[in-house]
């Protein structure tokens, strides 16, 4: 079965983050949050895993080669060129580069600092993610216990210290995504599929109006696990997680028996790419605006941001599918 919504909705989820990060939407003030989108991504992969786990129970070193081989090349062929800007620029120092190039953050003190690649901060979880449910890939319900246990110990705790940053409410995510197909064949979905996607859609817009911006302070490893709703904190899980599973069930079963969109599949299939490459070109947007004043310009910042569609097509085609496909035969 083709699960075309899906990919529908990483190029969404995509897309929300790209306009986070160039300041794109039709708000000033950073007011509406396309950071959103991770949780999206979460809810997606959790989905996705849970439906093709099966195939892999008696293959589990061909399923770590196959999650290796999809997410590490094109993350640490975009790091190394900005830890070399950085390096030659001593923005960095030689000891943040190592923990970067395995995907983590680095911890000095009580301040946390994102990879060099920071969108490499949400590729951790993915990983720890994996191996959870290749782990227990013949009882989906353990894997799914232990991410809530591991989400429960870091939103009842709300640990602020370095075990933080692995216990967390992200986890609860992914064991959404894993729970969400069993209802989406619901004919009572189906029957108010347009009301529940109109609803929802409205539900996400509106939750995106509360940036992410940490009031918990700066001692807490992972900001992002809280939302500032009128200047309180509140758990990401309640403001944009149960709002991004909502969304994507009925973005789900609203889609499914359509006709497929080809340029947003094709949006889909390249989002991975988006991701990472709209980060390495927002990086190298800042960096060049800090040694060239005059690029700070709103030509210079459409012109990154048109650059961002072709660059990651052809790292799509060259890296993730000729590039990736050469090296898991090489590891198989």
């Amino acid at each position: 079965m083709k699960h075309y919504p899906i990919q529908y909705l990483r190029a969404i989820a995509a897309m929300l983050v790209v306009f986070e990060h160039f300041k794109f939407y039709p708000f000033t003030d950073n007011l509406l949050s396309g950071t959103i989108g991770v949780d999206i991504f979460y809810i997606i992969s959790g989905f996705i895993m849970s439906i093709n786990i099966e195939k892999y129970i008696d293959k589990k070193y061909e399923f770590i080669v196959n999650r290796f081989v999809r997410i590490y090349p094109l993350y640490i062929i975009l790091t190394i060129p900005l830890a070399y800007l950085y390096l030659r620029n001593n923005s960095i120092d030689v000891l943040t580069v190592f923990p970067s190039l395995y995907l983590v953050g680095s911890f000095s003190g009580d301040c946390y600092k994102d990879p060099i690649l920071y969108s490499g901060w949400t590729l951790v979880y993915e990983f720890i993610f994996y191996g959870l449910i290749i782990a227990f890939a013949r009882d989906r319900k353990i894997t799914v216990a232990i991410l809530c246990t591991m989400g429960l110990v870091g939103l009842v705790f709300s640990i602020n210290n370095q075990a933080g940053y692995f216990f967390n409410q992200f986890y609860f995510l992914f064991a959404a995504g894993m729970l969400i197909h069993r209802v989406l064949n619901s004919e009572m979905l189906q029957k108010y599929s347009v009301e529940l996607l109109t609803v929802s859609a409205i539900l996400l817009v509106g939750v995106m109006l509360f940036n992410d911006r940490s009031v918990a302070g700066d001692g807490n490893y992972i900001p992002r696990q809280y939302i500032n709703v009128w200047g309180k904190a509140m758990p990401r899980l309640l403001v944009w997680g149960l709002p991004s599973a909502f969304f994507v069930v009925s973005f789900y079963v609203f889609f499914i028996n359509r006709p497929s969109i080809p340029w947003l599949n094709e949006l889909g299939n390249m989002s991975f790419s988006i991701y990472l490459v709209h980060t390495f070109l927002f990086q190298l947007y800042n960096y060049m605006i800090g040694c060239y004043g005059f690029l700070n310009n709103t030509l210079f910042t459409v012109s990154i941001f048109v650059l961002i569609f072709p660059l990651s097509k052809l790292t799509y085609e060259l890296i993730e599918i000729r590039f990736n496909r050469w090296l898991k035969h090489q590891l198989a």
